[in-house]
């Protein structure tokens, strides 16, 4: 029933609007990324504590900000609200978004400082987006709920098995494109290639790892849908 929901949930990628809202998360984190290369690269930055405050602070509200604002417009079209972008369902929510995004945000960078589990954290961004957009969805979606709770027994959030079911799944498709990548990388190194190519490399890694963890919070979103429509 869990990966059959799953494998169902990738018919969101066959929306516009769905696929808008992803790649606008992915070029976010693209401008986050090399916001952070600038910052830690200049010369005056080297030895200096204020880029990584600077960049943490930074990351905290730019990624909160975004993740919000992105399932602000999801969350509607998930849960067959609207069929499109519609700014009379979501300008009701727009502070409960914000503050549920930066909240989000601010448990993965919480956890991110704890010993061994922020190491495991640092090495998947898509990790971080999947935790915190979980942590957005089940704090904003009650209040989307409630503008249609004549329809809605109870309010249905998959358990905390289905809840793992999604970091598990994750998880194998991000260490699985880390092996392929590591094998291309391996190969270029080989080949006496550039630097910019292996760095290109590695980019696309982290693209693909964020592709996972939004796609996987909006499945998030489509098990809570499924299970009342």
């Amino acid at each position: 029933m869990f990966l059959k929901s799953i494998l169902e949930s990738t018919t969101l990628l066959t929306n516009p609007h769905i696929l808008f809202l992803i790649f606008l998360w992915l070029f976010l984190q693209s401008i986050y990324l090399l916001f952070i290369r600038l910052a830690t690269n200049a010369k005056e930055s080297q030895d200096a504590a204020a880029p990584g405050c600077l960049t943490l602070i930074l990351g905290v509200l730019w990624n909160g900000v975004g993740l919000g604002g992105i399932l602000l417009f999801a969350l509607p079209i998930i849960f067959k609200m609207t069929t499109g972008f519609s700014w009379q369902w979501v300008e009701p929510y727009c502070l409960i978004a914000l503050r549920s995004g930066l909240l989000g945000v601010l448990v993965m960078t919480a956890l991110s400082l704890i010993p061994y589990l922020g190491k495991f954290i640092a090495t998947s961004p898509g990790l971080e987006t999947l935790g915190a957009g979980i942590v957005t969805v089940r704090l904003l979606s009650p209040s989307l709920l409630d503008k249609i709770s004549p329809f809605i027994p109870h309010h249905p959030y998959p358990s905390i098995l289905i809840v793992l079911g999604l970091f598990v799944l994750f998880l194998f498709f991000s260490k699985l494109t880390q092996l392929i990548l590591h094998l291309i990388s391996s190969k270029l190194k080989n080949g006496n290639s550039s630097a910019t190519q292996q760095r290109l490399v590695q980019d696309l890694g982290q693209v693909i790892d964020q592709f996972c963890g939004i796609f996987f919070v909006l499945s998030y979103g489509y098990l809570i849908s499924s299970q009342w429509h």
